[in-house]
């Protein structure tokens, strides 16, 4: 049987919640400079994205050779669309760093989308992740 080795921590706000991943992501860039990431959208991770902005324009961290990926993109949604998950990562966190557009992944959710989805999956096997950061919606639900 496999050992269990996770850590449970609980915190007192939101804020200090979403604090402590943002220190622990940057932490894990600046080990890892071509650290491959994991991003959910939603509410819930506003308030990292926001920190790890603040700590990109304070100087601590640079994420010019990282790769993320996001879990997810509406069907039907053109990704200037205000309402896309592009469109959202955008405004929320990837133009206020310096991730490479090249090195930003999210799913294409207009043409041929079973197409999209075989390719984005095989691209991200290909890479892997290191880090995936999921969330908790306030009505439970994970990462939507």
């Amino acid at each position: 049987m496999k050992e269990n080795n996770m850590k449970i921590n609980i915190f007192k706000s939101h804020e200090e919640c979403s604090r402590e991943l943002a220190t622990r992501l940057v932490k894990y860039v600046l080990k890892n400079p071509k650290a491959i990431l994991g991003f959910a959208t939603g509410g819930t991770a506003e308030k990292t994205y926001e920190f790890i902005v603040y700590d990109f324009i304070e100087g601590k961290v640079n994420f010019e050779d990282v790769t993320t990926f996001n879990l997810d993109e509406y069907i039907g949604l053109d990704k200037d669309h205000p309402q896309s998950y592009y469109y959202y990562m955008y405004s929320k966190l990837f133009r206020h760093i310096n991730v490479k557009d090249e090195n930003i992944n999210i799913p294409n959710g207009l043409g041929d989308i079973k197409m999209n989805a075989i390719e984005y999956e095989k691209k991200l096997n290909e890479k892997g992740l290191d880090v995936q950061i999921l969330t908790l919606g306030v009505n439970g639900h994970i990462a939507y």
